[in-house]
């Protein structure tokens, strides 16, 4: 077999963004496939924000079948697209790219890791949450709460420019309350997505009166959540977001069928392969 015969036998995928050393990303992708018997090569690409549309551009024409797109290309890679599926349309954000003859599909997955994430922890109703943060992620929240059947929204973020646009995001294409406040209050869910690490969390946010606390993020090690977790608090970060939304992405992009028990047992036992 030669080489070209090699390459042709084998799906290529992979994920763009900013600092993705330590994503976990291309480790789930690639022990999916090998739970699938699936001949996958999932590589990282660290794509510079002026890099993005050249990157994409080649990406493409090398047949790389499934790019995910994480921070801080999820909203910039909108115009790269070849067409957008209802859920990055809705949202306006993009974390995955399904490649087609005529170019890429722009999905967002995201939405689906957020609600099976909660719907894990048996968070299946929430009617007044608050959101740190009013990225791309933070749109795929808002549309999450919305099918919960959220009813009051609190905005808060340090760019006033962008607390307002999600602000108008939420109240134009959804049936809710919502508005922007300096600090939280108290509500069912308090979801955290921005980059802040947890040491500025901790400084940020030192107390919370949520029966939910869902980090979007993911580093070793949470002081933040362990300082506001305590009794009658569930407290969680974003792992088991990143699992349910490459699942959702893998799905889409591969056209296989990923049993409920695999998704959650990987989850469950992640720790265990890093």
């Amino acid at each position: 077999m030669n080489l070209n015969d090699l390459i042709q036998n084998v799906d290529l995928g992979g994920l763009i963004g900013q600092n993705i050393t330590n994503s976990l990303s291309p480790h789930i992708h690639n022990l999916l496939a090998t739970a699938m018997s699936h001949n996958l090569h999932y590589m990282p690409f660290n794509v510079e924000p002026h890099e993005l549309e050249e990157a994409v551009a080649a990406l493409h024409k090398f047949g790389v079948g499934g790019v995910n797109v994480t921070a801080p290309h999820k909203t910039a890679v909108l115009p790269l697209t070849f067409a957008l599926h209802e859920s990055a349309e809705r949202v306006q954000s993009v974390n995955l790219l399904k490649y087609t003859n005529s170019g890429y599909i722009g999905y967002n997955t995201d939405i689906d890791g957020i609600l099976e994430i909660l719907k894990y922890f048996r968070v299946e109703k929430v009617e007044n949450s608050t959101i740190f943060g009013a990225g791309g992620v933070a749109r795929a929240a808002v549309d999450a709460l919305s099918q919960l059947g959220c009813r009051r929204l609190t905005i808060i973020n340090r760019s006033e420019e962008n607390a307002d646009n999600l602000l108008r995001f939420a109240l134009e294409n959804y049936e809710m309350e919502a508005k922007i406040a300096a600090e939280p209050a108290r509500g069912d869910l308090f979801m955290q997505a921005t980059s802040a690490t947890p040491e500025e969390l901790v400084r940020l946010l030192p107390k919370l009166d949520f029966s939910v606390v869902f980090d979007m993020n993911y580093p070793a090690g949470n002081p933040w959540l362990t300082q506001v977790k305590k009794p009658g608090i569930m407290a969680f970060d974003g792992v088991g977001m990143l699992v349910f939304q490459a699942v959702k992405a893998y799905q889409i992009t591969w056209h296989k069928i990923i049993p409920k028990f695999l998704a959650e047992n990987l989850f469950a036992n992640l720790n265990r392969f890093f």
